[in-house]
């Protein structure tokens, strides 16, 4: 649980830094939000810690999950002043992307324990949000294309 409640904060750390680095206001938004998204997760490790307690927690709604494949194909990023909605997605894919298998490993790890719970919630979490941000993408920027 420490070890991903420090995950939940270098995503915090790098999205609020990220907000630096973009002009344009829709996307500072996106990162905003992204943002908000990793300290919630953070809070709620922090709460679980603090207590000494694991419960039952409720992550977000329901999605309905259908993986689109995008993270397969994309590149690490490269952030610079001039990131672009689609760049800032690409970021936000594999990053979520990258936390689900993380959470999925740590409920594998502690299968048979409470903490398999907690950890099967964040993964699912993570993938409803790769997969939010893989419809914008496609949406946004693949069929553009």
């Amino acid at each position: 649980l420490l070890e991903a409640k420090r995950k939940e904060e270098l995503a915090y750390d790098f999205y609020s830094k990220l907000i630096n680095y973009v002009k344009d206001l829709g996307t500072k938004a996106m990162i905003k939000e992204l943002a908000e998204e990793e300290r919630r997760h953070k809070d709620i490790l922090d709460d679980i810690l603090k207590k000494k307690d694991i419960y039952k927690i409720q992550l977000g709604d329901k999605c309905y999950i259908y993986d689109l494949g995008i993270s397969i194909y994309l590149k690490p990023e490269v952030v610079t002043k001039d990131l672009t909605v689609d760049a800032v997605l690409r970021i936000a894919i594999k990053s979520e992307e990258n936390s689900r298998k993380f959470y999925s490993v740590m409920a594998e790890k502690f299968k048979g324990t409470e903490a398999e719970d907690i950890f099967k919630q964040l993964a699912h979490e993570e993938m409803c949000h790769r997969n939010n941000f893989q419809l914008l993408y496609d949406d946004i920027v693949l069929n553009e294309n």
